[in-house]
């Protein structure tokens, strides 16, 4: 994997660009955000997806894993799958 192609790099780079902790935290949710949901409401969920190293082990396998629990979940009570629980999460 090429490390511009790395979460942990992206991540470190906008965090060396704060000068202050509250531009620290700002950029670090900002550089997770481009990198996954890009909107924090959830209207553009999954606009920016990347396929990066980082994101898809500690960002998307979770969500999947979330999601087929749902979904046995649903299955075993015989109803459709429900998504409300999928974004409380």
């Amino acid at each position: 994997t090429h490390e511009y192609w790395m979460a942990g790099k992206w991540i470190a780079d906008a965090e060396r660009a704060a000068s202050s902790q509250d531009e620290l935290e700002l950029f670090r949710k900002n550089a997770k955000f481009i990198i996954t949901i890009w909107d924090p409401k959830g209207i553009l969920r999954d606009y920016s997806a990347r396929q990066w190293s980082g994101v898809m082990a500690d960002y998307y396998r979770p969500r999947w894993e979330i999601f087929f629990d749902q979904m046995l979940i649903d299955v075993q009570a015989k109803r459709e799958l429900q998504y409300a629980p999928l974004y409380a999460r």
